[in-house]
């Protein structure tokens, strides 16, 4: 260890060494993530995930985000969750459509237009259920597993804030 001596004769060290994280640098930053993040699900709780309010209160969090450093553990359970979610999203998906054309005899064409951009929704499933189709009997034996998976792809949805 090299050290000095100051004019008083002390010795004193050269170099501070790093401690490590500014506990009050930390709480700043935190602080600010909360509260993008907070005025963000106000953004979208009140105006839609796609409104213009809601789109600027996102770009304001990801800012305050790219400020943060993330050791590689962190980098990668974020860059891992979104096939996690992808994957959970195409498993309810083949479900309802198993549930559907398979075992319901709807056709894959019907289905798929229904479907896209509904995937959350109820609002089609009840649209077939409600027709005179002659699919629709053998759909609404699958009606209460075919509800489940739209409500699991809806909790998807919100979860990853899609």
């Amino acid at each position: 260890m090299k050290t000095a001596i100051n004019k008083e004769g002390d010795d004193e060290e050269e170099e501070e060494e790093d401690t490590g994280i500014d506990p009050e640098l930390a709480l700043e930053k935190f602080t600010a993530l909360r509260t993008s993040y907070q005025n963000r699900q106000l953004a979208i709780n009140e105006y839609g995930n796609d409104s213009p309010k809601a789109v600027l209160a996102t770009t304001m969090m990801q800012d305050v985000f790219k400020e943060f450093r993330l050791t590689p553990k962190q980098f990668d359970y974020l860059v891992n969750e979104l096939p996690n979610s992808m994957d959970r999203v195409r498993t309810q998906e083949r479900l309802i459509m198993r549930q559907t054309v398979e075992y319901g005899k709807m056709p894959k064409k019907s289905f798929i237009a229904l479907f896209t951009g509904n995937e959350s929704s109820e609002a089609w499933l009840d649209e077939v259920l409600a027709s005179d189709k002659p699919y629709a009997e053998k759909i609404r034996r699958n009606e209460h597993d075919i509800r489940r998976s739209i409500q699991k792809l809806d909790m998807i949805e919100r979860e990853q804030s899609l």
